[in-house]
């Protein structure tokens, strides 16, 4: 499921609280979709793809985008900074992706093969993604490549 608000904006305001003070912070929805984001497991465990709801963002006083990423459950789980993006490109799915399955079960019960991989590298990490259909893929390369510092 992808949402996204007229030409992939949105103004969302959130109040914050600090000491008694209310200030208002403004960010921008670029897109927002569900993605599979593959999880670095543990001394024994492997590699595991896990379906988190993704937002790519901007605040109005940064040039940098930044995504926030939840679980299932809408908590947050994390923010992933964009201010050095080296590359971004769709991949086919390795051996080991292939040898683990690549059908997965959604949390409504629906059986979906995943098939849309994509990879953003930055300085600190690579990490590993998988759209549910071509053009969520399409449409976060495009946004995401778009910050690329080259």
């Amino acid at each position: 499921m992808t949402r996204t608000y007229g030409s992939f904006s949105l103004y969302l305001y959130l109040t914050l609280h600090y000491s008694k003070e209310i200030k208002t912070c403004i960010y921008q929805v670029l897109v927002e979709s569900y993605l599979w984001k593959k999880s670095r497991g543990g001394f024994f465990s492997s590699d595991q793809m896990r379906r988190r709801r993704f937002r790519l963002c901007c605040d109005g006083d940064k040039v940098e985008p930044y995504v926030k990423y939840y679980d299932s459950y809408d908590s947050f789980k994390g923010t992933i900074v964009l201010d050095d993006i080296m590359d971004v490109f769709c991949r086919a799915p390795t051996n080991m992706e292939r040898d683990n399955g690549l059908i997965v079960s959604t949390t409504n019960g629906n059986k979906i093969e995943l098939r849309y991989f994509f990879d953003l590298v930055v300085p600190e990490k690579r990490w590993s993604f998988c759209a549910e259909t071509l053009s969520d893929m399409q449409r976060w390369i495009l946004l995401l490549r778009r910050y690329k510092k080259c």
